[in-house]
């Protein structure tokens, strides 16, 4: 860098114009800039501004390098050893956090008793979640775990859960940005199927000559919104025609109705499977709104909130406080005026009431409605 010591004399000498832009040129491809040659830069840079010397050409390189350190947040490469380290962090929190979760799991599940497994009422709602979640958890990790046990293969399991994370990894090991791209990416999944499920309901509310379930479906279809009252009208018709049993429905609508919840829906996985995966999934949801209901909904926090309506189809990422309690306090007056029988019911409700909310919640609606209600 003793070049860029002799960049004041430029006024006389224009070759030292060459040598600068080639330096400067040099120093932004190796990030190897230092508070000297950064004064020297801007220095020369003035200079070319300030005199005949901004017609030149070399100058005008020069300017340009100038501008880019200006546009430019220049930081220190990695090193090797840095980027392992920053591998080595990822799984060593993670571990920590998943060590931690199954410690909290394994308390809560000592108030549970050896005889009374299924009885909810002695925990709170949250302590229900941590304790599934937990275990939900512990066997995603697992295959990565079995995996690294393994000799001379097991050192790739590591960069395997590195670059994989959301198909190998727990919540523990994501990072926050992470986490939210995957919400996102889950929601995003989900919600390209409502449409044509909601086609779908319509297609067979046609055979089976039901207008008032038809023209229900022409409306959301073209963005409105329906209520509890709306929907519980048609429960009946869910219950009694076996073109909406789980059962007796068409694979191809059974397939949206699980793709809308995020169950495998593989060729080969026989109908069996889907059909206990969907029974599953919603009699999660009920213990889970009953309990809500029981310990209250405002005493939820706000990421309690977000993870009950994510869970149950609706985006999140786009609503306020005031519209997510709104819509999950909508959702849990609907699933406890129904049965344990009316899964298909339920399973397409959750459909219907996420389809269109985003819209009904930008138009200012759920205040108006909120208002009425008070």
């Amino acid at each position: 860098m003793k070049t860029f010591g002799y960049l004041y004399t430029i006024r006389q000498h224009d070759q030292y114009l060459y040598t600068s832009v080639s330096l400067s040129k040099y120093m932004f491809k190796n990030n190897s800039f230092n508070s000297y040659s950064k004064r020297s830069l801007t220095a020369i840079s003035y200079y070319c501004q300030d005199t005949k010397q901004k017609n030149n050409v070399t100058s005008r390189q020069l300017l340009y390098q100038y501008s880019r350190y200006n546009s430019t947040d220049i930081e220190p490469k990695e090193s090797l050893f840095r980027k392992f380290r920053n591998i080595i962090d990822v799984f060593w929190y993670g571990c920590k956090a998943l060590f931690t979760d199954v410690k909290l799991a394994v308390k809560t599940r000592r108030k549970l008793g050896l005889y009374h497994k299924q009885d909810l009422s002695r925990l709170t709602r949250e302590e229900v979640r941590h304790l599934r979640q937990t275990k939900r958890d512990l066997v995603k990790t697992f295959p990565v775990t079995l995996l690294f046990m393994l000799p001379f293969i097991g050192y790739s399991a590591p960069l395997l859960a590195y670059f994989y994370p959301r198909q190998l990894l727990s919540q523990q090991f994501w990072h926050p940005d992470q986490k939210k791209e995957f919400i996102l990416e889950e929601y995003e999944k989900r919600q390209q199927y409502y449409q044509p499920l909601v086609k779908e309901v319509g297609i067979t509310a046609k055979e089976i000559k039901d207008k008032n379930l038809l023209d229900f479906c022409y409306k959301i279809i073209d963005g409105a919104h329906p209520s509890n009252n709306d929907l519980l009208s048609y429960q009946h018709i869910f219950a009694t025609h076996d073109e909406f049993s789980l059962q007796k429905m068409p694979r191809y609508h059974l397939v949206k109705l699980c793709r809308c919840w995020l169950i495998p829906t593989a060729w080969y996985l026989p109908r069996w499977f889907l059909v206990n995966s969907l029974r599953k999934r919603v009699k999660y949801l009920q213990e889970d709104d009953g309990l809500i209901k029981r310990d209250g909904i405002d005493l939820l926090t706000r990421d309690c909130i977000e993870h009950a309506v994510h869970i149950r189809g609706l985006d999140e990422t786009s609503l306020n406080d005031i519209s997510m309690k709104y819509w999950l306090t909508e959702w849990i007056d609907l699933s406890t005026k129904v049965t344990d029988e009316d899964v298909s019911f339920l399973a397409h409700g959750a459909v219907f009431k996420a389809a269109n909310f985003e819209t009904m919640e930008k138009d200012g609606l759920v205040d108006y409605k909120l208002a009425v209600d008070k």
